[in-house]
């Protein structure tokens, strides 16, 4: 049986509502680096070690900071 490839989206840079958080807070290079280490280190490496590789991942990120 074909089934199609699962799709993902990841939110790396996209506004949006946080509880408690203001958006200004998300767009400073130090919250930037922590995103990208956790994306390089934990996200991207989950990816790599699927067993079942029929999927797609779609990176959202904006290019506005509001």
């Amino acid at each position: 049986m074909n089934m199609a490839p699962i799709l993902g989206f990841v939110y790396y840079s996209i506004r949006t509502g946080f509880r408690g958080k203001k958006f200004s807070d998300f767009f400073q290079p130090k919250y930037f680096d922590y995103r990208l280490d956790i994306f390089q280190n934990v996200t991207l490496k989950s990816f790599q070690d699927q067993s079942d590789k029929d999927f797609n991942v779609f990176l959202l990120h904006s290019e506005k900071h509001f």
